[in-house]
Order: structure tokens, then C-alpha cells, then sequence
């Protein structure tokens, strides 16, 4: 997953996202090294490098309300 876009497709689809998450989780490694490598947070004069990201499923069947 290289894309925003490629990201949105993946999470407009949430029940794929529960029959196999290590699938979908496996396939947003890509997409969460691009974010931690290649953008910052900026808030005010400073910026800030994301050092962990971390994915979850909510859904109508897997409501994960703990996270």
C-alpha cells in the first residue's frame, strides 16, 4: 500500500478487514513505514516524527470499543 488512496480503499471495505486482519494489517506495513519515513507532525514552529503507528478494526460485527 503506497497510497492515501490505496489506504481509504482498504478501510471502506471493514469486513474484509475482519475475515482476515493479519492479511490487511500485513498489507498497511508498507503505508505506515511511508508515514513514519517520509511525513512529520507539525504544530506550530515545531515538527514531530511519528516513532509507532498503530491500525485497529471497528466494525458493526467487531465493535473494538477498548481502543
Amino acid at each position: 500500500m503506497e497510497t492515501i488512496e490505496e489506504l481509504k480503499d482498504a478501510l471502506a471495505a471493514p469486513e474484509r478487514l475482519v475475515k482476515n486482519p493479519q492479511k490487511v494489517f500485513d498489507e498497511f506495513k508498507g503505508f505506515a513505514a511511508s508515514l513514519m519515513k517520509n511525513f512529520q507532525i507539525k504544530k506550530g514552529d515545531n515538527r514531530y516524527w511519528m516513532t509507532d503507528i498503530e491500525f485497529y478494526i471497528y466494525t458493526d460485527s467487531h465493535r473494538d470499543i477498548i481502543t
